[in-house]
């Protein structure tokens, strides 16, 4: 079964977020067309991307100490306080038509989100066993991203009827539901927030971080590569594959479809998670191989069929390398550092959030989307050399729990 071996104080969580990724999938999938039409390149589009990526860097350090000392459950909370305002920031950005807006709702969006994702991560790691993680954030990743999937169908029958800045208010209602129902949780038995921010302040939180990471065995540091690699690596489908199509003739419909196919695996995050308890260095392997498969058919065609095809099998194989990636590293680390973990991991995500929109959109604007697509496949080959070399460290036995 879809919910076998996981929590029901997880399931209430996914649930929860699911209402509020409702909200954003009204609009999520056309976000890189939004930030295009407020840019001259694709560089330049790329650096407005990276403004959320790099604000939610800065972010992490505070945020993984903090939820390593206080509730996960008032770490969500603090973030979801955050977002009705960027809801306000996008929508004053589509009336008037002033970047400054854009720039407020990405920083803001940074914020809110290291605090949602990071808390969200740090629940769910501290109340799984550590034989089901993989399957746990497997039914996580299906449950809410059916949230997003249904109302992104439901705005391919909208946008021909509403401006798009006003459904970045579909924010507001469902971040307010969602705070209804993560505040239903058990908090944790941890200490107060103004305690905890005290000691995480003392401890330092850059400094703790920067430790943290020298701790890593040679396994948690193949992964930090891989991790890194992934976050450039998905700016191809989530960012650029969008604004490609929309370039050679898609309507707004068919980027939305793009995006629809593109995260329609996420759907099966259980069962993907279940096979990658079953052999996760396998399951990395094999969707690093994919990627290489798919990102070479991209360069060579402009097809939009195969534009979709190409969606597909990214959606899967992405999929199967984060929950196979996380299974690693939550066996690989100690219970107690799960927050620094979860932040530290999302971190090396972000920088290559951040590399990829700003290294593959200069690319684009030099040497053309099919060459650059073809470099990344190439690029993808090394790393899976990389890994192959380092496959004994994925095998060290779980830390007891």
């Amino acid at each position: 079964m879809l919910n076998e071996g996981v929590p029901r104080g997880v399931r209430l969580l996914s649930w929860a977020t699911a209402v509020r990724w409702f909200g954003w999938g009204l609009f999520e999938s056309l976000l890189p067309i939004f930030l295009f039409s407020f840019a001259q390149s694709y560089a330049e589009t790329g650096i407005l991307q990276s403004v959320y990526h790099v604000v939610f860097i800065l972010a992490l350090p505070v945020v993984g100490l903090l939820a390593d000392k206080v509730s996960s459950r008032t770490v969500i909370l603090l973030g979801l306080l955050i977002y009705p305002f960027l809801s306000l920031s996008y929508f004053f950005a589509g009336v008037t038509g002033i970047a400054l807006f854009i720039v407020v709702a990405r920083v803001l969006n940074g914020i809110g989100y290291a605090f949602d994702g990071i808390g969200r991560d740090t629940y769910l790691r501290a109340h799984t066993s550590g034989r089901r993680i993989s399957a746990a954030f497997g039914y996580v990743t299906t449950v809410t991203h059916f949230g997003w999937i249904l109302a992104v169908v439901a705005s391919l029958f909208i946008i021909p009827f509403v401006r798009m800045h006003w459904l970045f208010l579909a924010i507001i209602p469902t971040t307010f539901v969602t705070m209804a129902i993560v505040a239903t949780l058990a908090p944790d038995h941890r200490e107060k927030l103004k305690d905890g921010f005290r000691k995480a302040l003392r401890a330092g939180f850059y400094s703790s971080m920067f430790q943290e990471c020298k701790r890593w065995s040679p396994g948690m540091r193949s992964l930090a590569a891989l991790t890194f690699f992934l976050g450039i690596i998905v700016t191809v489908g989530e960012f650029f594959l969008p604004i490609y199509a929309y370039t050679r003739g898609a309507s707004l419909q068919q980027v939305i479809l793009i995006s629809i196919v593109l995260n329609l695996p996420e759907l099966f995050g259980a069962p993907l998670g279940r096979l990658a308890d079953k052999g996760r260095t396998t399951s990395i392997f094999a969707g690093l191989g994919m990627i290489v498969l798919l990102l070479t058919v991209l360069a060579i065609t402009e097809s939009y069929v195969w534009q979709l095809a190409v969606a597909l099998g990214m959606g899967i194989a992405l999929q199967l390398l984060e929950v196979a990636g996380d299974g690693i590293t939550t066996h690989l680390t100690k219970r107690g550092h799960y927050g620094r973990l979860s932040s530290a991991m999302e971190g090396l995500n972000d920088l290559g959030n951040i590399a990829g929109p700003i290294a593959l959109g200069v690319l684009i604007d030099a040497i053309g989307a099919p060459r650059s697509f073809l470099l990344a496949a190439i690029i993808t080959l090394l790393l899976i050399w990389f890994l192959f070399m380092k496959r004994t460290h994925f095998s060290h036995k779980m830390p007891v729990r």
